[in-house]
């Protein structure tokens, strides 16, 4: 029998943060109320209380003249989000070649701003209706399409119920970016009729270097489903949306299709995950994936061909109990919940009073003409864990050899990695800091608490 999971995980619910416990049968919800609970939740607070590795007193803000010597590590200038409110960031993407983005939160706010010196200003939003927010629901990822200079084109993913996920696709409006609602599209649903569990839900959406979209789906805590491949759930589906205006739906690549013997949704690319909450492209090509949802281990795992398995839940971390263990793909990097994990005593600022862990994939640097980190980051994937804050630095060659694993900074909450048409690397957080203790308006938005941006600048 597997030791039982302990999970925590923010989101919304009928105008309420929550944050939810599990230790094996007992299920702990504690609210934080914002216009009312739904049943009848302990009133406890689940603010955690300890501050940023951004804060002022650990990293501070460089000096006006930028650190032109031999970086050892990185640090995070705040980019306040100015202009309107919007709380819990969960991601951003820069429009082509420009200090401009899209962002959206948990509750389904969607922003266009732009980046101006020290600060990023809404310039128009809107808000998508009817999204669910409760454990692991919400509005969870936004992408631009590959064309998105020819065609405006970008994409939303968030749950609709307890049960299902979907994609929608938008085209944003030049001329008032509010009506970019009216242009949305349904491109996928997935999901499982028997779940009853807000979690393990959907994870990130991407884009392949040959134009197909990736996105990550979780278990939504029926674990048989990692192993089923005749649903999406537990799986990275692969298929390419639709764009065309007034046309819904995917049609599917007619390359690198999972080939197998056993019956299968024609989407399954990979499969054994129980949460992949964050994943990105790296520039070999390779779709690294960050599982944040197993039973004792937290995984960084590097996807290298289609009909890969991951193990989930007969394997976790690098423990694995099917008979035959070469069919499993183990992962690159674990951790468990342990305060003495090496990856913790490795980061001096590592927020430990609390055993919730949640990994993280970043992205990879790609140098400018002009490096600005001298190296550090050069030809590595950053990865981490969203509670406990730590940021590492991984090389894995194309045979698979790790070359390089290294603590290089501190950030906690992250939720989203861009790089810059200035050649910086930026990274949205969730809140502000751990610190922050927010009041709630009745539409579940913080007043004083926005979700925040920090541009990633080297340091000594």
């Amino acid at each position: 029998m597997r030791r039982p999971r302990l999970f925590v995980r923010y989101m919304a619910f009928s105008g309420m943060i929550c944050l939810m416990q599990r230790f094996g049968p007992a299920l702990m919800v504690a609210c934080l109320v914002l216009a009312g609970c739904v049943g009848s939740p302990e009133d406890v607070d689940v603010t955690p209380h300890s501050s940023t590795g951004a804060s002022a007193s650990e990293l501070k803000p460089l000096p006006a003249e930028r650190f032109d010597g031999v970086p050892t590590r990185i640090g995070f200038e705040p980019i306040p989000l100015v202009g309107g409110t919007f709380p819990a960031l969960a991601g951003f993407a820069f429009l082509p070649d420009s200090d401009e983005f899209l962002a959206v939160n948990v509750f389904g706010k969607v922003a266009h701003f732009r980046l101006e010196g020290e600060r990023a200003v809404m310039l128009g939003s809107f808000q998508i209706p009817a999204i669910y927010t409760g454990g692991d629901c919400a509005a969870s990822s936004i992408i631009l399409d590959p064309e998105f200079t020819e065609n405006n084109l970008f994409y939303v993913s968030y749950c609709i119920d307890v049960q299902y996920n979907v994609i929608k696709r938008y085209k944003m409006s030049l001329e008032k970016f509010a009506d970019s609602l009216y242009t949305s599209a349904n491109i996928l649903a997935a999901g499982d009729s028997k779940a009853d569990t807000a979690q393990h839900a959907m994870g990130p959406l991407s884009f392949a270097p040959d134009g197909a979209m990736w996105a990550a789906m979780g278990d939504r805590r029926r674990e048989e489903n990692a192993q089923d491949l005749q649903t999406e759930l537990g799986k990275i589906i692969r298929f390419i949306p639709r764009k065309q205006s007034n046309t819904n739906g995917y049609s599917l690549p007619t390359k690198g299709l999972f080939v197998s013997s056993k019956p299968k949704t024609p989407l399954v690319h990979a499969y054994g995950f129980a949460d992949p909450w964050k994943g990105t492209f790296d520039a070999r090509g390779r779709y690294w994936v960050a599982d944040a949802g197993g039973a004792v281990y937290q995984e960084i795992n590097l996807m290298t061909a289609a009909g890969q398995n991951f193990g989930w839940p007969d394997s976790d971390g690098r423990r694995c109990s099917v008979d035959d263990c070469d069919t499993v793909r183990a992962p690159v990097r674990s951790w468990d919940n342990t305060a003495d994990h090496e990856f913790v005593l490795d980061d001096l600022l590592a927020r430990t009073q609390e055993d919730f862990r949640a990994a993280w994939v970043g992205i990879e640097y790609r140098p400018t003409p002009t490096d600005q980190y001298g190296g550090l980051l050069t030809g590595t994937m950053l990865y981490g864990d969203f509670y406990v804050g730590f940021v590492r630095a991984i090389a894995v060659g194309a045979d698979g050899t790790v070359s390089d694993d290294r603590h290089v900074g501190h950030v906690e909450f992250p939720v989203a990695w861009q790089q810059g048409r200035d050649g910086y690397l930026y990274v949205g957080t969730m809140y502000e800091s751990a610190e922050v203790k927010a009041e709630y308006s009745n539409t579940g938005e913080k007043v004083g608490g926005q979700g925040r941006l920090w541009r990633v600048v080297p340091l000594p």
